[in-house]
C-alpha cells in the first residue's frame, strides 16, 4: 500500500472519530450523567487536560437534573476512566464529596494503597468535607420554615457540629485541593500511553513499519 493511501485512511479515520465524538451521545459513547461539580466531572476534565481527547463533557442525556453534565467517550476512554473510578481511593473521595447521605465508614479506608491517603489528617478532612456537603444539602432541601420544625432542628444540629469542627481548627478541603488529590489518583492509575489520543496512537508507525513503506530509504 502506498504512503498516499495510508495518509488518506488516517485522515478518514480522524474525521470519523471526530464526528463520533461530536454527536449528542449514542449508547456507544455515553458514559454517565452527574452533577456539574461531581468528582466524576473533575476526573473527566483532568483526563482531557492530560491529553485524553477521546473524552468530552457535554449536555446530559434524558431528563437529568438541573446543572447536570454528561460525560461521553470511546470504549477505550470509558475503560481508562472506570479503572480510576473503581480504585478504593476514588471511592473515598466520591463518597465524601458527592454522597453526603452515606457516612464514611472504616471499611471505606481499609484497602487504600496510596501513601497520601493513609494520613489520619486527610481521612479526618474527608469526613469533615462530607459533613459540610451534608449540611449544604439539608439547607437546600429544607430552607428555614416554621413548617419544617423537625428538619430545621436536625439541620441546626448538623450545622453546630460542623462549626465546632471548624472552630477547632480542622481544615476543610477546597475545590483546588480536591482536584489535586484526584490528579494523584490519576497519576497512580493511568499509564502514559493511556493519555495519548487513540487516533494519534494509530497514526504512530513503528520503525519496522516505516522501513516496510520505504525499504530503500529514498524518502530520507
Amino acid at each position: 500500500m502506498s504512503i498516499e493511501k495510508i495518509q488518506v485512511q488516517i485522515k478518514s479515520s480522524e474525521m470519523n472519530g471526530e464526528q463520533r465524538l461530536k454527536t449528542q451521545g449514542t449508547p456507544e459513547d455515553f458514559i454517565t450523567n452527574c452533577p456539574e461539580n461531581s468528582v466524576r466531572v473533575i476526573l473527566a476534565q483532568i483526563l482531557i487536560d492530560k491529553g485524553l481527547e477521546e473524552l468530552r463533557i457535554d449536555q446530559p442525556l434524558g431528563s437529568a437534573g438541573k446543572g447536570a453534565k454528561g460525560i461521553f467517550g470511546t470504549k477505550r476512554a470509558r475503560e481508562i476512566m472506570e479503572r480510576i473510578v473503581h480504585t478504593p481511593e476514588f471511592h473515598v473521595i466520591f463518597i465524601a464529596h458527592d454522597i453526603s447521605d452515606i457516612p464514611l465508614a472504616p471499611k471505606d479506608f481499609a484497602n487504600l494503597k496510596l501513601e497520601k491517603f493513609k494520613s489520619t489528617k486527610l481521612i479526618e478532612e474527608f469526613q469533615i468535607l462530607q459533613l459540610k456537603k451534608h449540611v449544604e444539602k439539608l439547607e437546600d432541601l429544607f430552607p428555614y420554615s416554621s413548617d419544617n420544625a423537625q428538619m430545621n432542628r436536625f439541620t441546626r444540629e448538623e450545622e453546630k457540629k460542623l462549626n465546632e469542627f471548624i472552630a477547632s481548627g480542622v481544615h476543610i478541603l477546597t475545590d483546588e485541593e480536591i482536584k489535586a488529590i484526584i490528579e494523584v489518583i490519576v497519576d497512580a492509575n493511568a499509564r502514559p500511553e493511556d493519555l495519548i489520543d487513540e487516533r494519534i496512537r494509530h497514526r504512530t508507525l513503528s520503525a519496522n513499519e516505516v522501513a516496510d513503506l520505504d525499504p530503500y530509504g529514498v524518502r530520507k
